[in-house]
Parts: structure tokens; sequence; C-alpha cells
């Protein structure tokens, strides 16, 4: 009979919970953006950048009512498998509901502003590069601000409300949640990698890996989903506040000049929150498992690489093809 030492157990406990959790969370989520990528490539076939960059916005209330309900089964539904697949795990232990501790909060909104800040700036310079360059750009779906006050509400929900409360829910929630069990810094890790993987456009994975970093570290500082949803939140409402101010003022120039200046002060103040995070951190907490071991165990796992890889090969594809 072979022995198994305890940190053996851990272990294996950990590759299970990372092959339910990458399987469940992404699997469905790869799935779903296969079968967009599949039909929009056969219906609209590879468009060029100029034709990509001429699509509409959505500002239709019939369209922004059929996104919502896609964005909403598509989270909803991995977070019932899940419960239906774990329902003997007390919830309580990992997905935490306390109050938010305030200047943790507080700090966490504008350093996430801080890192939106520099990886717009990023992906201003990668847009120009790529432009020079000749290669195709490519089109994330955008919402447009109208005069209909229900569509902008519903643009409000789209856009913050919903990503706040699913995306949490979901990544911070149950993901980092389940893996601070076995390593926090693990945790923080993966969940922002998987999170960053989600999003499979090449714009976006970089800043939202960079942003689940932080958001996964308040999360699991704070024990409070509140916290970080309030963060996400704030995020998200700087970039409606953005684009209503643009088609509110009808000078976009102007509009995108005046908000950079004041994005740009927000972000000294996030900076300076992110540097006093990082100086007043201290480990409170032994965890079963060390960091670097934990690490390897979970993101060179086969289900975390293959998840992984459809995932970039989607991000991949969509630049290429110049949908989505």
């Amino acid at each position: 009979m072979t022995y198994i030492t305890p940190q053996q157990a851990w272990i294996r406990s950990l590759k299970k919970e990372v092959t339910v959790l990458t399987l469940v969370f992404m699997g469905l989520q790869v799935l779903t953006n296969l079968f967009s990528v599949a039909v929009l490539a056969v219906f609209s076939g590879p468009l060029s950048a100029p034709a990509a960059a001429a699509a509409a916005p959505v500002g239709d209330r019939l369209a922004l009512t059929q996104s919502l309900l896609l964005y909403f089964f598509m989270f909803a539904l991995p977070i019932g498998f899940y419960f239906l697949i774990t329902y003997r795990q007390p919830a309580g232990s990992y997905f935490k509901c306390g109050r938010p501790k305030f200047w943790y909060t507080v700090g966490g909104v504008f350093g996430v502003i801080a890192i939106n800040y520099v990886a717009s700036i990023l992906s201003d310079a990668g847009d120009l590069l790529f432009h020079r360059a000749g290669l195709l750009d490519s089109a994330a779906v955008t919402y447009a601000i109208t005069d209909d006050p229900i569509n902008n509400l519903l643009v409000l929900f789209a856009l913050v409300i919903f990503p706040a409360f699913m995306e949490e829910f979901a990544f911070r929630g149950i993901i980092a949640g389940r893996l601070g069990l076995y390593n926090k810094g693990m945790a923080v890790v993966v969940s922002a990698l998987l999170f960053g993987l989600i999003h499979m456009t090449a714009e976006q994975i970089p800043f939202a890996v960079c942003a689940g970093l932080l958001l996964g570290y308040i999360y699991l500082k704070t024990q409070s989903i509140w916290s970080v949803v309030i963060m996400h939140a704030a995020n998200n409402l700087v970039s409606y506040i953005s684009m209503y101010w643009s088609a509110r003022t009808g000078d976009a120039f102007l509009a995108e000049r005046n908000f950079m200046i004041l994005f740009a002060c927000l972000f000294v103040v996030g900076f300076i929150s992110l540097v006093v995070m990082a100086i007043r951190h201290r480990r409170t907490s032994r965890d079963p498992l060390p960091f670097g071991r934990a690490l390897c165990a979970a993101v060179l796992h086969p289900a975390f690489l293959i998840v992984a890889g459809l995932c970039l090969g989607i991000a991949a594809a969509i630049s290429a093809l110049g949908i989505l």
C-alpha cells in the first residue's frame, strides 16, 4: 500500500478542482464563442479592417435585450452546473459576502482604473502599430448611446451591471474562492488568467489578466464579493461615462481629449493606491500548499492547457477575421 503524504493529497484534490472549474466555466464559454465565430464566418465571410470599422454599434432595444439574455445565460449556466456538481460542498466556506472594507474597496476602484488607463494607452499604440503594418484590426462589439432613455439603460446594464455581478460571482466568488482553499496566491493568478482568457480578444486579454490579479487579491483580502463587484462596476462605468460624454457633446475629439485628462488624474490616484496596498500587504495565513507547486499543478493541468489553447485560438481567429 502506497503512503500518500498530506501535501500529495492536497495536490490531487487541487487537480480535481481545476478540472471541474476549468471545464465547467471555460468549456461552456469556449463552445459559445466557437459557435459565434463559425456562424459569423459562414454568413459574413472574412471582414477587412474598413468593413469591420464600419459595422454599426448596437443601439437597438431588441438587439440589446438579446445580448443581455445571451450574456446572462453564458454565466448563469456554468454557475448553476457547478453548484449541481458540487452540491455537497458548503458554498459559505469560499463564497464570501461580508461587508466591503472601505479603504481596500476605494483603493481597488482607483487601482483598477489605473490599470485600465495603462491598458488603453497600450491598446491604442498596438492599434496604430498593426494599422501601419497593414494587419487586420479586430472589431469589438460596441454599444451606442442614443436619445432613447430605455436604450441607454440597457447599455448601462450590458456594460456595467451585468458584467460586474456575473463575472465577479463566477471568477472571484467561486473560482478564486475555491482555489484559495489551497493557496491564495495561486488562486489570484489562476483566476486572473481564466478571467483574461474568457474575453477572447487580443486587446482585452492583457488588461483583463492584470485587472483580475487586483480583483482576486482584493476579494481574498476583504472576504467580500461586494468589494470586487463595486470595483468592476466602477471601472466599467468609466467607459459608459466616456461614451455618454462623447454622444452628448457632439464633438468626439474634444470629449475624448477632456476625458483622457480626467482619466490621467484618476491614474495618478490609482497608482498611489496600488503602491500603498503593495507596501501594506501582510501575509496573514498559512496555505496548505506552497505557491510554486500549487501554481504548477493548476496551470500545467491538461484541462487548463486545452481550454487556454482554445481561448487563444479563438482570440487569434477573431483578430484575423475581423469579427465580433
